[in-house]
């Protein structure tokens, strides 16, 4: 809230309700004001920030060496106008509707460690020869079960070997923060072999490409699909899996100038013998259940 001399001051109220990509969000800005004021332009603004950190190669003094830099840019900057040339007595309150259209293919709401995505809701009264009371409150905007979802090439991969393939089943085509992922991983060996453990990560990465690139990665669950097992060829298997996504504000998501995006981890694990691993991309939404 702001004013002027704390004689004017703009409120924002918002319809409840998520706020979600491809929706809209309506509301009222309420003005109130302790003396005479004309009001020559009043308008309600969306703004959507995405900060982005990439690391950065330098020299010096015959020396190169990696540091890293965060760049901020406007993804949406909408603004629609509420009214003109509106004069406003002392002590008269005034409520302006308002409502704004969220883009589709805009990124969510995204609070990572590379890459963080911010949306603004605001107010501004132009009221000439002083400054403009406004008011600005943060949003979030969430991604909706149907998406847009971050593209990633090769959304899994079953890494070549002589051992076993490996497919995944999941109970969805997307999930929500907060929620379990379930499905069932397809083992179907090619000849007879000994697992000491097949077991599971969740995982979110974080991809910023530009300058020297920058990728980070974030364990967010595991689990134990089976432990001490033996697979026979011509008998293929399926294991039951869960592992729960924790509730942060971390959708998939993809910006101008990276990408955040979930997969799992497979791990068949043996004593004394190489690995096999196979990883699958899922979609994660931050719509409120």
């Amino acid at each position: 809230m702001f004013g002027i001399g704390d004689n004017t001051e703009v409120r924002i109220s918002v319809e409840p309700g998520p706020v979600v990509l491809g929706g809209k969000i309506c509301g009222i800005v309420h003005v109130t004001t302790g003396r005479e004021i004309s009001v020559r332009r009043a308008v309600a603004y969306l703004r959507c920030d995405e900060e982005a950190e990439y690391r950065v190669r330098r020299r010096s003094n015959n020396r190169t060496y990696t540091t890293t830099d965060r760049e901020t840019c406007h993804v949406v900057d909408e603004e629609s106008e509420l009214s003109r040339e509106i004069p406003l007595p002392p002590g008269m309150p005034l409520d302006l509707p308002f409502g704004l259209d969220i883009p589709q293919d805009a990124p969510p709401t995204y609070q990572g460690d590379a890459l963080r995505v911010t949306w603004r809701l605001g107010a501004r009264l132009d009221v000439g020869w002083a400054l403009d009371p406004h008011e600005e409150v943060e949003l979030t905007v969430h991604l909706p079960p149907n998406g847009p979802y971050a593209q990633v090439q090769g959304d899994h991969s079953n890494e070549p070997n002589d051992l076993c393939d490996l497919e995944v089943k999941l109970d969805g085509s997307a999930f929500a923060t907060g929620s379990t992922v379930k499905g069932r991983l397809r083992i179907a060996p090619k000849q007879d072999f000994d697992a000491q453990e097949v077991r599971l990560r969740l995982v979110r990465t974080e991809y910023v490409p530009g300058k020297a690139g920058n990728k980070h990665d974030s364990e967010e669950g595991t689990c134990r699909v089976a432990s001490e097992t033996g697979f026979s060829l011509g008998s293929p298997v399926e294991l039951p899996f869960g592992v729960a996504i924790p509730e942060v504000v971390c959708p998939s998501a993809s910006t101008p100038h990276a990408i955040a995006f979930w997969w799992l981890d497979f791990t068949v694990a043996r004593s004394w013998s190489t690995d096999v691993r196979y990883h699958q991309v899922i979609n994660v939404y931050s719509m409120p259940r």
